[in-house]
C-alpha cells in the first residue's frame, strides 16, 4: 500500500525534476548535459528545448531507475543474506524501505553512495533489531540521514538535487532560508505552487498535496492511523505558533505554519514515514 500511496507524489516529482532541469538549463544557456542520462533522453528525440510532460517525465525517470535498481538490488542482497543466517523466510518488509529510501534521494546522489546509504539503514535501522515492526526508527529515513550527515554536499551542494550545477538551484527549503519568504516570493515562489509540489527537493517528497492524498488512501486500507497524521499537524500548528511569538531573525521562526506544511519533506515524512509500522 505505501508503494502505491506514494506513486502519485513520485510521478510528479520525477516530471518536476525534469522541468526544473530543463528550466535551469534554459537559464544558462546549456545545450546538454553529462552523464548517460542525457543521451538516453536525446536517443528519445528530446533536447534541450523541450517543455512537454512527456519529455520533462523522461528525463526525470532517467534520473530516478538506476538509484531504485542499484538499492532494490542492495535490499534484497541484504534480505536473503540475513533470512539464509537465521533460517528465515525473507521479510517483505524490504520492498517498502528501499522505495521509500530512493524517494528521499538527490537525483545526482552517486549509486555507490546510494548502495551504502541503504545497506546503513537496513543493517543498523532494521535487522539488528529483528526485521520488520520491530525497529526504533525507519530503515528508509536512518540511511537518508546517514548520507546527509556523512556526506552532506550530496545534499546541500549546487546540482545535487537538479543535475545541473547552478547554485539558485540547491533545494526550495535553502532558498527560503537564505533570502527570506519575501524575496522568494517576490522571485516567483507561491504557496499553492509549493502544495501541488513545483520545489526543488527529493524525487518524491516535494508535492504535500499528493502526499496527503496517499494518506488518505493508507487511512482508508487501515495501513495508517488517521491520528498519527492528525496529531503531526497539530504538532507542528502549535510548534510553529509558538515559536512565531519570538521575536528573531532566523527565518524559520518567522515562517507561518501552512508554508511549513508545503515546503520541504514534512508531509512526506508525516505521510510515510511517521505511519510507517508492522504488517
Amino acid at each position: 500500500y505505501f508503494v502505491l500511496a506514494s506513486a502519485p507524489a513520485l510521478l510528479f516529482g520525477l516530471w518536476n525534476l525534469g522541468a526544473q532541469t530543463l528550466q535551469t538549463m534554459l537559464q544558462h544557456d546549456l545545450a546538454a548535459l553529462s552523464g548517460w542520462q542525457w543521451i538516453f533522453f536525446t536517443s528519445l528525440g528530446f533536447d534541450a528545448a523541450t517543455r512537454g510532460v512527456i519529455g520533462s517525465f523522461m528525463l526525470g525517470l532517467a534520473y530516478f531507475s538506476p538509484l531504485l535498481i542499484i538499492t532494490l538490488a542492495t535490499g534484497i542482497f541484504w534480505e536473503v543474506l540475513f533470512a539464509t543466517v537465521r533460517r528465515r523466510p525473507v521479510d517483505p518488509g524490504w520492498l517498502m524501505a528501499c522505495w521509500l529510501y530512493v524517494l528521499l534521494l538527490p537525483a545526482a546522489l552517486p549509486l555507490g553512495l546510494a548502495v551504502l546509504g541503504i545497506s546503513f539503514g537496513l543493517v543498523f535501522g532494521k535487522h539488528i533489531f529483528g526485521g520488520t515492526g520491530r525497529y526504533l526508527v525507519s530503515p528508509a529515513l536512518l540511511g537518508v540521514l546517514f548520507l546527509q550527515f556523512s556526506y552532506p554536499g550530496h545534499f546541500t551542494g549546487a546540482g545535487s538535487f537538479v543535475p545541473v550545477s547552478d547554485p539558485a538551484a540547491i533545494t526550495t527549503w535553502s532558498m527560503v532560508v537564505a533570502s527570506g519568504l519575501e524575496n522568494a516570493v517576490v522571485e516567483g515562489l507561491s504557496w499553492s505552487h509549493l502544495f501541488l509540489g513545483e520545489e526543488i527537493g527529493a524525487f518524491g517528497a516535494g508535492s504535500a498535496l499528493l502526499c496527503l492524498a496517499g494518506a488518505a488512501m493508507l487511512i482508508y486500507k487501515g495501513a495508517a492511523s488517521a491520528r498519527t497524521v492528525l496529531g503531526a499537524i497539530i504538532g507542528l500548528i502549535a510548534a510553529t505558533l509558538l515559536v512565531n511569538g519570538f521575536s528573531s531573525e532566523q527565518v524559520l521562526w518567522q515562517l507561518p505554519w501552512y508554508w511549513h506544511l508545503a515546503l520541504g519533506n514534512f508531509a512526506f515524512g508525516v505521510v510515510f514515514i511517521a505511519t510507517d509500522r508492522a504488517p
